[in-house]
């Protein structure tokens, strides 16, 4: 026989051992990452000022934009921020694994849903209402006495006022949509944050011609304080999940990052906000 038949009939016989194994591996179950690799790490965000925001050349900008982007660098990541309103992107950490995202809030039924890798943040959340309406609010059952109250779409805050059982809300696209038509008294109010109020009145409304903003919103009633999170989505690989909160953790004690913190605050502090600095997050609340 000659060499090259042998090498043909060699070639074959392999091909079908192959084949072969191939297929009792699929019988058999292998895992899913011996056959596909992992989806690729997906970051994704939603404006969340002051943390998140766009600056005057068109860049994201933000404290939690340089946290996560500092973490990448020390991972050797090169991985794009993704920028979507807030029901998008909590529709794609909900449905995907490998999803990093930031800023997410941590409440109560939220603790099983994702990775908590590290605190952001800590506001005060509230009911705004417009300093001429006279309601007498002291629980959440009480807000059903109002017309319409506004609140974000897919935001942690309108499915408290559900869960809560109220039915008199008007959910907006963006929160300045929804201050704007407090300011108008077309909304009786607002459920949502100090430190939001002061950015966007100073940022947004104050610059549109609202120049009492921050004297006509004023808090009616608190709910409480809550901590916001960078997160992972809860079927995401544990190897990257725990990679990424020791980096995290590892950043987080190094004087680069207290530094970098203490840039921001100084930043905000420029720009009017009354918020504080301590163990790695910033307090939102409106200092007395």
């Amino acid at each position: 026989m000659a060499i090259a038949d042998m090498q043909i009939i060699n070639m074959g016989s392999r091909l079908r051992k192959g084949i072969i194994l191939l297929l009792f591996g699929w019988i058999c179950g292998w895992p899913n990452n011996v056959l596909a690799s992992e989806p690729p790490l997906r970051i994704v965000t939603s404006l969340d000022g002051p943390f998140v925001f766009v600056d005057d050349s068109g860049k994201l900008s933000g404290y939690a934009v340089e946290l996560i982007e500092q973490v990448q660098q020390q991972l050797g990541e090169t991985v794009s921020i993704e920028v979507y309103p807030w029901a998008r992107t909590k529709h794609i950490l909900d449905t995907e694994p490998n999803v990093l995202a930031f800023s997410v809030v941590k409440t109560d039924n939220r603790g099983e849903e994702y990775h908590w890798l590290t605190p952001i943040s800590r506001n005060v959340y509230a009911l705004f209402s417009h300093k001429d309406n006279q309601f007498e609010i002291n629980t959440l059952a009480d807000l059903a006495r109002l017309q319409q109250i506004g609140v974000l779409r897919g935001d942690f805050r309108e499915q408290v006022l559900v869960d809560a059982g109220l039915t008199n809300l008007h959910a907006f696209n963006s929160w300045d949509q929804a201050l704007e038509s407090l300011l108008l008294k077309r909304l009786d109010g607002v459920f949502f944050s100090a430190a939001g109020v002061d950015l966007l009145c100073r940022e947004d409304l104050i610059p549109k011609g609202y120049a009492t903003c921050l004297q006509d919103i004023t808090p009616l009633y608190i709910y409480r304080v809550i901590p916001s999170f960078v997160v992972m989505s809860k079927q995401s690989d544990k190897a990257l999940v725990a990679r990424w909160q020791a980096a995290f953790e590892r950043y987080k004690g190094e004087r680069a990052y207290v530094l970098m913190a203490k840039r921001w605050q100084d930043t905000y502090h420029r720009k009017g906000m009354r918020l504080s600095f301590a163990n790695g997050a910033f307090d939102l609340w409106q200092a007395q």
